[in-house]
């Protein structure tokens, strides 16, 4: 029996009559507050985070807004850094700065949702499915670090490029808002590029003028990030690939497998056990991801989406190229740091969004086919995942308090108009940002 793998019907050609969808903008406004009141500090205060206060906004504030656009200092191009940046540096009140950020970096995590509500997704054919979707894109674990900050949009951008990878427009609007976002994607970091591959290759079942719209635009944006002479922080040095195979196995191990449905403290756990037996927990941990491989294949086996096969594949390329290009990739002790529940979580957010979503398409074309029990199975799994996730997103305020509570800009103001040679102290500590005074 053949796999039919090229999408929908004839009538899929043809963008649907606008009209106002009620439903899906509910989602939407539902899903901002949903990110906005998990920190509610942030979303009323502000707040920098790293590289953002202390790269993007220092050299906005220290050398104007040109410079900041027009040059680079980490390797690449980060379009959404600059622009908040640039926007956060010319805010009228510095005390609220950082809340110009905040709401950019709002912006592009809600093009996630708006992607997941108004693209068209096999599959995903009822509000109620796409509210599923939408619950996951915005709690899936782990998304602390890259939470409501414009240093952690690249990562939301590239599960947005996932999505458009997998979905198609509906409308015209819809249409130029993906394209538009897909640019941005690509000209903000690196994450995203790896995923033209798969956009190259999904010409075969897209055979339609807005993928390769799509193609042509992430090529262009791949010659505008090769043009930049790779760097890595403020010193230049320049970011190779390192791959680490020992740790690789037990990193995917905990970040992908444990992670979702044990949450943090026994993935935690879990990790130094393996760091502390890596010879066996090396083999262990190999073994239990080819029966993990096996049993997706085994699940997947009746299911003929070409998206779902996609959308695994995005997940393992990016977990490969996160754990390859990592910034703690300088050594086998940095490294470590993957061996756990929630440091660099920022490189596996994409991954195990890709992986829940895969899941999901593949249980509802199960139903569709009547395969009740291969649903069921898939809809355990991933009621599951939300269980998990929820509970740590309704305590993660208060236990994690490296990612969710740091200084107060405001009051880091007032002692810099007191004493403008001293550095304002920003989240996650000991980061700070230099600033010279302005005349």
């Amino acid at each position: 029996m053949g796999i039919s793998f090229v999408s929908n019907t004839s009538a899929d050609a043809n963008f649907s009559k606008p009209r106002f969808r009620a439903g899906e903008w509910g989602v939407l406004f539902a899903g901002a507050l949903l990110i906005l009141i998990r920190v509610p500090h942030i979303s009323f205060a502000g707040r920098f985070w790293a590289e953002e206060g202390s790269i993007h906004y220092a050299r906005a504030w220290n050398s104007g807004v040109g410079e900041t656009l027009l040059t680079h200092r980490i390797g690449y191009f980060s379009l959404v850094n600059k622009l908040g940046a640039a926007l956060a540096s010319r805010f009228p009140l510095m005390e609220y700065a950082p809340l110009v950020t905040v709401y950019v970096a709002l912006l592009v995590q809600l093009s996630v949702v708006a992607l997941l509500l108004f693209s068209r997704i096999r599959g995903l054919d009822s509000l109620w499915r796409k509210t599923v979707a939408v619950l996951l894109s915005i709690v899936v674990l782990p998304c602390h670090e890259i939470w409501l900050t414009t240093i952690g949009s690249q990562f939301y951008l590239c599960a947005a490029a996932g999505i458009i990878l997998v979905s198609e427009p509906d409308r015209r609007s819809v249409e130029i808002f993906r394209y538009s976002l897909l640019a941005i994607a690509g000209l903000t970091g690196m994450v995203s590029l790896p995923l033209t591959p798969l956009f190259i290759l999904s010409l075969f079942f897209v055979r339609k003028r807005h993928r390769l719209i799509e193609v042509a635009i992430l090529l262009a944006c791949c010659l505008v990030q090769s043009s930049i002479e790779p760097c890595c922080g403020n010193g230049g040095v320049p970011r190779e690939p390192a791959f680490h195979l020992q740790l690789f196995p037990l990193a995917i191990a905990c970040k992908m497998l444990f992670l979702p449905i044990s949450g943090v403290g026994i993935t935690d756990k879990v990790g130094r056990i393996m760091i502390e037996n890596q010879y066996i927990s090396i083999q262990m941990a190999t073994g239990l991801l080819v029966v993990t491989a096996a049993c997706i294949l085994f699940y997947l086996r009746k299911v003929r989406m070409w998206e779902v096969y996609f959308l695994l594949a995005a997940a393992a390329g990016m977990a490969v190229v996160g754990f390859c290009f990592a910034v703690e990739r300088e050594s086998s002790e940095k490294m470590i740091m993957h061996v756990t529940g929630l440091d660099a979580g920022r490189y596996y957010y994409a991954s195990n969004l890709f992986t829940a979503l895969a899941i999901v398409l593949a249980a509802l074309k199960h139903l569709r086919d009547g395969r009740r029990i291969a649903f069921t199975a898939g809809a355990v799994w991933i009621a599951w995942v939300l269980v998990v996730a929820v509970s740590d997103y309704a305590v993660s305020r208060n236990r994690y308090a490296w990612f969710f509570k740091g200084p107060a800009w405001a009051e880091e103001v007032q002692r810099w108009n007191e004493d403008p040679s001293r550095p304002l102290r920003i989240w996650p500590e000991p980061w700070v940002v230099e600033l010279s005074e302005r005349e």
